[in-house]
């Protein structure tokens, strides 16, 4: 009975081991499953060798789904993308299988609430030391908000280049109109008021003095509004 004791010390600190170690490992992917929440990304697993796949990270955020949702085969993830991405995604994933490497692909994915979202997808395929199967390990973003502004700005960008052109145009055209209005109103001075030629005179001068008017609108519309400061009575108003 002596000698079993040691025995039994030595068991329970070997279960004690273990039950720290898994407690280690436990708390370990908490952090991991927390850091890649908090930094906005999926993070998928996908074995070729099973087509099994696992997921963490921001799925209900960017999708509206929960991870165990699309865990299982590959195609449920490719089934959620755009009709018309989905083809360009399998070749570029055919291939990076075929080459190896590192990349980097950005598509489109539905929403559980149907609206459309634009996900970047980074990734490598690593393959196994004995099994010599690819395994791909991926990091999916959410893009939307960030195109959205980029085409914003792009679009500022289109209509800021548009108001210089127009406002250089006008200018340059105002120039002209002013020679035209000059040369009018000489020959008008020139020209009896009883004489056919006069009346002519004065209707290229309105009609000149009117393309005028639209040109000082487009170098209006090229420069920043004035704000005319006046004092007001608050009680009347």
């Amino acid at each position: 009975m002596e000698r079993e004791a040691p025995q039994r010390e030595s068991t329970a600190d070997r279960q004690a081991e273990i039950e720290n170690a898994l407690l280690a490992v436990r708390q370990w992917k908490l952090r991991v499953e927390g850091a890649i929440e908090l930094s906005g990304q999926i993070l998928r697993e996908w074995d070729t060798s099973t087509n099994e796949t696992l997921y963490t990270g921001a799925m209900e955020t960017i999708l509206g789904i929960y991870p165990h949702e699309l865990e299982g085969p590959f195609e449920r993830w490719v089934s959620l993308i755009h009709p018309d991405d989905r083809a360009t995604y399998r070749r570029e994933i055919q291939r990076v299988v075929m080459e190896g490497g590192p990349f980097e692909i950005e598509y489109r994915m539905t929403h559980k609430n149907s609206k459309e979202t634009v996900v970047l997808e980074r990734g490598y395929f690593v393959r196994g030391a004995q099994t010599n199967i690819p395994v791909l390990y991926s990091t999916i973003a959410d893009v939307t908000e960030q195109r959205k502004l980029e085409s914003r700005l792009r679009r500022f960008q289109r209509l800021e280049a548009f108001s210089q052109l127009t406002g250089g145009v006008a200018h340059d055209f105002n120039n002209m109109l002013s020679v035209i209005i000059g040369y009018a109103q000489i020959l008008m001075e020139e020209t009896p008021d009883s004489s056919e030629n006069n009346a002519f005179l004065q209707e290229i001068e309105k009609a000149a003095f009117r393309a005028s008017s639209l040109s000082n609108q487009l170098l209006a519309f090229n420069k920043p509004p004035v704000i005319k400061k006046s004092t007001i009575r608050v009680d009347e108003v």
